[in-house]
């Protein structure tokens, strides 16, 4: 079969991550004291977990941050990633999960340097990445650019922001780039099970 609209993509890539097992991620905001605007974590929650957040919020829908204390035995379980800084709310209206990607840094001596890196996508993100995969196979992160701008855009923030060293994460000033393993692979369990032929992402529709 061969796809024709993104919309059909985007339903194959939906069916399919539906059955992807995977770890559940949300955003905490953060009061920074030392900063004038709260600040934003992504911190792993279980499904219990979540239901007993929303069960909080119910209860105290202006200030159930303050209240974590009623649903946790141990309080700081959720305080440790933010060192602390008291919770202003939860999002957990949005799921957020983890995906492998390649970093191929290019060195000063010409050398190329590979480090594994991950980056933390909503599932409607990763869906419309699947999505424009199954259309091109030989889909870059430069081809992505002109076919989908705001994808492209949160991706690259998602790797830009920090960068491994060896002496910790420091900004990136070298030239690199990037492949996105886990959602290439994802693409070809999805073509395998439905017998997808796959193009050159001539039939799709820059949007």
């Amino acid at each position: 079969m061969y796809i024709e609209t993104l919309e059909q993509a985007q339903k194959l890539a939906t069916e399919f991550l539906a059955t992807k097992e995977r770890k559940n991620y949300y955003d905490f905001e953060c009061i920074d004291e030392e900063f004038s605007e709260n600040v934003c974590y992504s911190n792993e929650l279980s499904d219990e977990e979540v239901s007993k957040i929303l069960q909080l919020k119910n209860k105290y829908p202006q200030d159930y941050g303050l209240h974590l204390d009623e649903i946790f035995d141990d309080p700081d379980y959720v305080h440790d990633f933010s060192a602390g800084q008291e919770i202003v709310s939860i999002d957990t209206d949005h799921a957020q999960h983890k995906y492998a990607v390649t970093i191929h840094e290019l060195k000063p001596d010409g050398q190329v340097r590979s480090i594994a890196h991950s980056i933390t996508l909503r599932d409607d993100e990763y869906i419309r990445l699947l999505a424009w995969q199954l259309f091109d196979e030989h889909l870059t992160i430069n081809t992505l650019r002109h076919r989908d701008s705001n994808l492209c855009g949160v991706i690259m923030r998602a790797i830009d922001y920090y960068f491994y060293q060896p002496e910790g994460y420091l900004w990136i000033d070298n030239p690199y780039t990037a492949t996105l393993d886990e959602a290439k692979a994802d693409v070809d369990a999805i073509v395998a099970q439905k017998g997808i032929k796959r193009g050159g992402g001539y039939l799709c529709m820059m949007v």
